[in-house]
Formats: structure tokens, sequence, C-alpha cells
């Protein structure tokens, strides 16, 4: 059996996912649906956060507790301020 493949990503609204029924919606929402079941995807971004933040709120050990073996970071679109 393959062993699965964790995403996980951190960042802010640009990557954040949204309940469905929001008009809007981050990248990081439809991640999952490019890859088969043998990846999956752990999107820890959340709107209006910054590198600081996303450490400060424990977000950033979520994810290290979530095993990854991909990374992926994206700050700098925050729109919050």
């Amino acid at each position: 059996m393959p062993k699965t493949l964790v995403v996980a990503i951190a960042g802010d609204s640009t990557v954040a996912s949204y309940p469905a029924d929001s008009k809007q919606q981050g990248w990081g929402r439809y991640l999952q649906d490019e890859f088969s079941s043998d990846v999956k995807v752990v999107n820890l971004a959340k709107g209006g956060r910054s590198a600081k933040t996303f450490l400060q709120e424990g977000l950033w050990d979520k994810l290290i507790e979530a095993r990854p073996n991909i990374v992926l970071i994206q700050f700098g679109h925050n729109d919050s301020h």
C-alpha cells in the first residue's frame, strides 16, 4: 500500500479555504482536487494572517503536527490592515 504524501499549506486569504457558499476562496481550497487519493492536502491558511501571526496563533505547530512531506507557504497578500 503506498504511503500518503502530505502537502501542508501556510498562508493568508489568498490561500485560505472558506465555507462552500462564500464568494471568497483561496487557491488552497482547490488544491486537493488536483491530486489522487494518495495525496492529502492540509490547508491551515487563514485570512488576515502574516507569518508572525501564523506563528503566534499556533498554526505552525499544527502544521508540523501533520508531519507534511511538502510545505507550501504564501504570505504577503494580506488585506486585513
